[in-house]
């Protein structure tokens, strides 16, 4: 049922997150299905689909987090062993996990490094 309730609410998990409501009754593909707010909570927290489903959720943390932490710069000052342990430590407390996936898509694309020598990231820590 976990797998299958994914599959349906796909498209619509950020409005289910905070259900308000005690079930939820709908039909699809000719079939009518009732769902329990129980049952959609339990379905979020499911830890083989958790990370696939939350992938865009994650990505628009790892952005909040580097916006309200870093600055960019133009000399390479922030190890990359440190940056990871703290974005790590923030995406922990919301319950998200750093997939290798993630981490790569964080480099390349947020951080726009492209470095193979795991050399030091053109970003620094602001201090507060």
């Amino acid at each position: 049922m976990k797998h299958l309730l994914f599959s349906i609410l796909n498209n619509d998990l950020d409005r289910l997150k905070d259900l308000q409501y005690d079930e939820i009754t709908f039909t699809f593909n000719g079939r009518r299905y009732r769902i329990t707010n129980d049952q959609i909570q339990e379905a979020l927290c499911c830890k083989r689909c958790k990370y696939s489903l939350f992938d865009k959720d994650a990505r628009l943390l790892i952005r909040r987090f580097i916006s309200q932490n870093y600055v960019y710069v133009n000399n390479p000052t922030t190890c990359r062993r440190t940056f990871k342990g703290k974005l790590k430590r923030f995406l922990h407390n919301n319950r998200v996990q750093l997939t290798q996936g993630l981490w790569k898509w964080t480099i390349r694309n947020e951080l726009k490094d492209t470095s193979t020598q795991y050399r030091k990231l053109r970003i620094a820590y602001i201090k507060v």
